[in-house]
C-alpha cells in the first residue's frame, strides 16, 4: 500500500510545478501519464504524439526527481475510502524501525496504537457504564432512576451503605474496551457495580415428585 500511495502522490506536484500546472502542461502536450507503484519502485506509462515525447519525458523526470508531498495532500489520500465487496476500509501508513529485518514484504502484523495515556488515573470497568439495575416490583421510583439519563451523560451505580444500588453521575475521560477514566464523581475505594449475581432458588423440601399413576383405594 505504501508504494501505491507514493505513486499517487507523485502526480500531486514537483519543486517547479503544482498539481494544476502539471495537468495543464500535460494537456498542452496532449499527453497522458499514469504512475503506478510496487514494492520494487514506481513506473510511468506515457501516451503522447512523437513530437511531444521529449518534453513529456522531461516533465515526468521532474516529477520523479523533485516530488513535493504537502501535508494536505497526504490527508486526502489517507481519508480516501477503499471499498471491497461492500466493505469500506481506510488505509493507514505506519512507520516503524526494522533494523533487524523482522518485518518482511507481504507479512501481516498486529499493531497497537496508543492515542492517550493517563498515569495514576482513577478508572472503572467500562462495563460499569452499561450496567442498569433491574426494576423491582412496586418500586416505580427505582425503575425511573434506572432509565433516566445521567446529567453529565455518564453514570455508574455504586453499592450504598445498605448494599442497595445508588446512581452516581461521573465525568468520563479516556476509555477503551476494558476501562474508563473517571475525572469527577467518584473516589478511590467506591464500590462500583458491574453486574448482579442472582442466588439459586432453594431446593424444595420433602419427597421427590413421582410420575407414577395414582392408585385408588378400594
Amino acid at each position: 500500500y505504501a508504494a501505491q500511495f507514493t505513486a499517487q502522490m507523485l502526480m500531486r506536484g514537483s519543486q517547479k510545478h503544482n498539481r494544476q500546472q502539471i495537468q495543464d502542461e500535460l494537456d498542452k502536450l496532449k499527453a497522458r501519464v499514469n504512475i503506478t507503484g510496487a514494492a520494487t519502485g514506481a513506473s510511468a506509462s506515457i501516451e503522447t504524439v512523437r513530437d511531444n515525447l521529449p518534453a513529456t519525458l522531461a516533465l515526468v523526470a521532474e516529477i520523479f526527481k523533485e516530488p513535493v508531498f504537502s501535508d494536505t495532500e497526504f490527508e486526502q489520500v489517507r481519508n480516501a475510502p477503499v471499498t471491497v465487496q461492500n466493505v469500506v476500509t481506510y488505509d493507514v501508513l505506519v512507520g516503524v524501525e526494522n533494523r533487524e529485518l523482522r518485518l518482511k514484504p507481504g507479512m501481516t502484523a498486529n499493531v497497537t496504537i496508543t492515542t492517550a495515556s493517563r498515569p495514576d488515573a482513577l478508572r472503572v470497568p467500562t462495563s460499569a457504564l452499561r450496567f442498569r439495575p433491574p426494576a423491582v416490583a412496586g418500586d416505580s421510583g427505582a425503575a425511573a432512576a434506572a432509565d433516566a439519563p445521567a446529567e453529565g451523560g455518564a453514570r455508574v451505580w455504586v453499592a450504598g451503605t445498605d448494599d442497595r444500588p445508588r446512581p452516581v453521575g461521573i465525568t468520563a475521560g479516556v476509555a477503551d474496551d476494558r476501562f474508563t477514566e473517571v475525572t469527577a464523581g467518584l473516589r478511590e475505594g467506591d464500590r462500583v457495580i458491574t453486574a448482579l449475581r442472582r442466588s439459586a432458588p432453594a431446593a424444595a423440601t420433602g419427597s421427590a415428585p413421582s410420575f407414577a399413576p395414582a392408585r385408588r383405594a378400594h
